[in-house]
């Protein structure tokens, strides 16, 4: 049961204007991805600031979701003695949107009746925050739909698509364009589809004036914008719209959307060239003739698509009816044959692409670790639970045992990026990175209890090579994953002994606050990273890991004693971390004390166990530059471990 909200995966894409295919690869590497951050406790005071303007009109109750426009909240209607879903644009964007100007435009949706629109009942300002309400409605979003089933039954596709493409058409007779359909504003209640946030979108556009305009800013979704869109055309219309129900029609069909990338900007290359995937091969029951009415939907020149929804709708039920692929060859061709024509062309394409082609070689001890699926009721508590049993299953695992561990979310401009993966692309990821291995998993909520189930895949072949479940109360969701992890270890390695107390032995409460810090500390906020880190060690004085860390933030932020303390609160629990921390921690115990060449041992000594690791690095140059005499061949000394954290970073901030 959801109620309108989880836009989990909105982005805000920055782009460069350009005038076609040519210019955008050329303009490819200027772009910039603006992706909103809200900590907890940025989130916790906007909550408290609707809370207290709001409290003679609407009780707020808690966060329902967020996005990359906004905040969602469940809240009461105390007028007309309702639920609803409370949106609130994120503080961060109102600052370049004119409030008066957004309200104004948002309106414009008040205006639109249709039983499959999602309407808008309220909207207006709470201490200087732009909000709107909708109704709390008790479904599953398409997204979650699809998350469960993958592909859904061709009539049920059919039937979803029909709703949602006359919601589309209605909005477009009255000169609204969406440009943010997606899985996740399409609701599922009762047998229907409900399209959400009509107008939201280009409300942001529109009220941002030229702000938005002159950085060339596209507000929506990368997996689902049209290539005229993602490059921030100002000529955004209806056509648009028929590209993105397009990409919605055909992943309901495919099981997954036609275009991924490792990031957003490699995503809206693919949509600006490359031609759509054919659905004959992975749906070969599909009627060729709604293949070609989703291939026509998704062309790359506006002018060659249909030029409105109502056109698109009327074609995909003219499809329905037709069964022979003539588009393409002129002839009448039976399935069965066209089928075995392509199963035979594609068998020859491997063989060339094995013998010719191999991909890169894979280390068979590295192992990538993608965030968990997660699904069930989620409270404010299981904000980021995903992402959070991926960070900590790391922690747990990095420098111990034979195996080398890296996390996916490090390697990502957005982990949403991470979610619309299919299982043969998280294992192409992986593989291309290098890794042998990764690690995915499931976290789900029965009753009180959550369940965790991981499996350990070849990334080769995308086999399973172990599996683990464990079940436990909601306060330990965020460690179920570490302590499956254990079970799995003993499975895929069972001459070993895998340790995981620096991370699973600990408080539940000192756990989350340390899994704040790690996303703090990557994206190179220290300041809150560091009194995150110092909290978590507060209230578990055993907590070495978060010790060790906190230190390392201190000193990005030149605090030579609180670093100081906290290395001494490390060491004396030195028993709970992984050889490469306790060497990293003695290093910088002698850094501290300015014991030049024990510094360099130990730091040299971490390296070894790990010749990747860029704290390690970053550690030897910080002795070379401030301890040793700086001549030569001190200088190029550290000049060689600067480089080797510049060539070893994986886009982290600190690095």
């Amino acid at each position: 049961m959801v109620g309108y909200a989880p836009n989990d995966d909105e982005l805000t894409l920055a782009v460069q204007q350009v005038a076609s295919a040519e210019s955008w690869r050329r303009a490819a590497s200027r772009c910039t991805l603006s992706i909103p951050s809200t900590p907890d406790r940025a989130l916790n005071e906007v909550c408290d600031r609707l809370r207290a303007a709001l409290t003679d009109t609407y009780e707020v109750e808690h966060e329902i979701g967020r996005g990359g426009m906004s905040l969602v909240f469940l809240a009461n209607d105390l007028k007309h003695g309702r639920q609803v879903a409370l949106k609130v644009l994120r503080p961060e964007l109102t600052a370049s949107v004119g409030t008066d100007r957004f309200l104004r435009e948002i309106e414009i949706e008040a205006s639109l009746q249709h039983p499959h629109i999602l309407p808008l009942y309220d909207s207006g300002e709470a201490d200087g925050l732009p909000f709107f309400t909708m109704p709390y409605v008790i479904g599953e979003t398409l997204r979650e739909k699809l998350r469960r089933e993958t592909q859904l039954e061709f009539e049920e596709a059919l039937s979803i698509s029909r709703e949602v493409v006359e919601a589309v058409a209605y909005a477009h007779s009255h000169n609204v364009v969406h440009r943010d359909i997606k899985p996740e504003n399409i609701l599922l209640s009762e047998g229907h589809a409900l399209v959400a946030d009509f107008g939201i979108a280009r409300a942001v556009s529109v009220a941002g004036g030229e702000e938005l305009t002159d950085s060339g800013i596209a507000v929506g979704t990368p997996t689902y914008m049209s290539p005229e869109q993602a490059l921030a055309s100002s000529n955004i219309d209806c056509r648009s719209d028929v590209y993105s129900l397009g990409l919605v029609v055909y992943e309901m069909l495919a099981g997954e959307p036609p275009f991924t990338g490792a990031t957003p900007l490699a995503l809206l290359a693919r949509h600006a060239n490359e031609r759509v995937p054919s659905l004959e091969i992975v749906r070969p029951n599909v009627p060729s003739g709604v293949v070609m009415v989703i291939e026509k939907a998704l062309e790359k020149v506006p002018a060659d698509r249909y030029q409105t929804a109502a056109a698109f709708g009327k074609a995909l039920d003219e499809g329905v009816t037709i069964d022979i692929p003539l588009a393409r060859t002129g002839t009448k061709v039976r399935r069965l044959p066209l089928m075995a024509a392509a199963v035979a062309v594609l068998a020859a394409l491997l063989l060339v692409w094995w013998f010719v082609l191999a991909p890169p070689s894979v280390d068979p001890d590295w192992v990538m670790v993608y965030p968990l699926e997660v699904s069930g009721e989620l409270g404010p508590a299981e904000s980021g639970l995903g992402e959070d049993n991926a960070y900590l299953i790391w922690n747990a695992l990095d420098g111990r045992g034979s195996l080398r561990w890296t996390n996916a979310l490090d390697l990502v401009d957005n982990p949403s990026e991470l979610s619309l993966l299919s299982a043969d692309h998280r294992a192409s990821f992986a593989s291309s990175r290098g890794a042998g291995f990764y690690l995915f998993g499931r976290t789900w909520q029965e009753g009180e209890s959550w369940h965790t189930y991981l499996t350990l895949h070849d990334a080769v072949s995308g086999s399973v090579v172990a599996r683990a479940d464990t079940v436990g109360h909601r306060s330990e969701a965020r460690l179920l994953g570490v302590q499956a992890i254990g079970k799995l270890m003993l499975q895929f390695l069972p001459e070993e002994t895998v340790d995981v107390s620096a991370v699973g032995g600990r408080e539940a409460e000192a756990v989350q606050i340390f899994v704040q810090a790690e996303r703090d500390f990557h994206a190179g906020r220290f300041v809150s990273a560091f009194e995150l880190y110092n909290d978590a060690v507060k209230l578990d004085s055993m907590f070495a890991l978060a010790a060790v860390k906190g230190a390392q933030a201190a000193s990005w932020l030149h605090e030579a004693e609180a670093a100081s303390d906290l290395i001494h609160i490390a060491l004396d629990h030195g028993e709970t971390l992984t050889p490469k921390h306790l060497h990293f921690a003695r290093g910088f115990e002698a850094f501290f004390a300015a014991s030049a060449d024990t510094a360099v041992y130990h730091f040299e000594q971490a390296i070894a166990i790990d010749k990747g690791w860029t704290e390690a690095w970053t550690g030897l140059g910080e002795v070379y530059t401030h301890l040793l005499p700086r001549n030569s061949p001190q200088d190029s000394l550290a000049r060689d471990a600067f480089t080797r954290v510049y060539e070893h970073t994986n886009g982290s901030a600190p690095a």
